[in-house]
This record gives C-alpha cells, sequence and structure tokens, in this order.
C-alpha cells in the first residue's frame, strides 16, 4: 500500500529475534488471518495483536485524505526529503517495540515517539467514516 509519503506495508517477519523467517509476499490486507498464528519454521507468533493493532492505526491515519494532501504539500516544499528510505519494523510488542530506521540502518524514530506522531496525526486530521 503507497501514499504520497511512499509508505508501502506488506509481508511478515517472526518476532523470535533468533529466527530468520520471512514472508514478505503476504499483503497487509491478509494480516488479520495471522494474528497470533504460528511461525513454520520456530513457533513464535508471527503476527501479535498488539503489532496488527499497531498497523491499523498507522494505515487508517496514513490513508486520511487531508495526510494524502499534506503529502503533496510536503514533495513539492521538500523535494529532497522525497527520496529517503525508511523501513519500520516490529517485534511483537505493538508501540513498545516499533522502529523507524532509515536506508542506511540509522535509527530514526522508534516506541512512544512513533506512536506520539501517530496519535498526533490522528488529532489533527481526524477520519470521517462513511455515512
Amino acid at each position: 500500500m503507497a501514499n504520497d509519503f511512499g509508505m508501502r506495508i506488506n509481508g511478515l517477519k517472526c518476532d523470535n529475534p533468533t529466527c530468520d523467517y520471512k514472508d514478505m509476499s503476504i499483503p497487509v490486507g491478509d494480516y488479520e488471518k495471522y494474528i497470533n498464528m504460528p511461525c513454520p519454521k520456530c513457533g513464535a507468533p508471527l503476527l501479535t495483536q498488539a503489532d496488527y493493532d499497531v498497523v491499523m492505526k498507522v494505515m487508517r491515519v496514513m490513508n486520511n485524505p487531508l495526510v494524502h494532501l499534506l503529502g503533496k504539500i510536503v514533495n513539492k516544499a521538500l523535494p529532497e526529503e522525497t527520496d529517503k528510505i525508511y523501513h519500520a519494523t516490529m517485534n511483537g510488542t505493538g508501540w513498545d517495540g516499533m522502529r523507524l530506521t532509515r536506508d542506511d540502518g540509522e535509527v530514526e524514530i522508534e516506541g512512544n515517539d512513533i506512536a506520539a506522531a501517530v496519535e498526533a496525526a490522528d488529532a489533527l486530521f481526524p477520519h470521517r467514516k462513511n455515512k
């Protein structure tokens, strides 16, 4: 899934730090099926309810039309920022285990700072339900 910020969510990896299992072909639309499903390699959860809830919240905020508009404005105002690539990883603990790293591996933001940013965006750009 992509928007004006270039967000793409796909694939799952095992939450066990000693396991290297991952399947990047799983679309975000199928994530609900994988909640608490055991890793085929080690048996640890592939996706916890806490991580699923975070992903759904981030998607809800990022798919807001006002956030898309903000993305277009940022892309025009700061074109040098549009080429940056970030990777989000989670460890099964929800917001606490979320980490956003730059393409070079440096940590940009993590845990509760990400939660605060998403909550702020949600407050600034409330999601309107279809009537």
